[in-house]
């Protein structure tokens, strides 16, 4: 049987790994993928997988548009504390 190396880039995850690295639990991620608000997982089998390319990007959006959501918050505050 030949062994096949992994790219640990294209390692893939399991919803379990997938719910610890958000801090979520594992029905909030069905949740989110039903609502269309988490990327679709491959499927091996019966068994949802993401890619850990996949999943860093999805964290990378998300992240960015928390940064974009608080800068324009922060655009709001200023302009209301100007107008006071």
């Amino acid at each position: 049987m030949e062994t096949i190396d992994v790219d640990p880039v294209e390692r893939l995850l399991d919803v379990h790994e997938v719910a610890d690295r958000l801090g979520l639990s594992k029905d909030t991620i069905y949740v989110m993928i039903a609502e269309k608000r988490f990327p679709q997982p491959m499927k091996l089998g019966n068994r949802p997988r993401w890619s850990v390319r996949e999943f860093n990007a999805y964290v990378a959006d998300l992240r960015k548009k928390q940064m974009a959501e608080a800068e324009e918050e922060a655009k709001k505050r200023r302009a209301r504390r100007a107008r006071a």
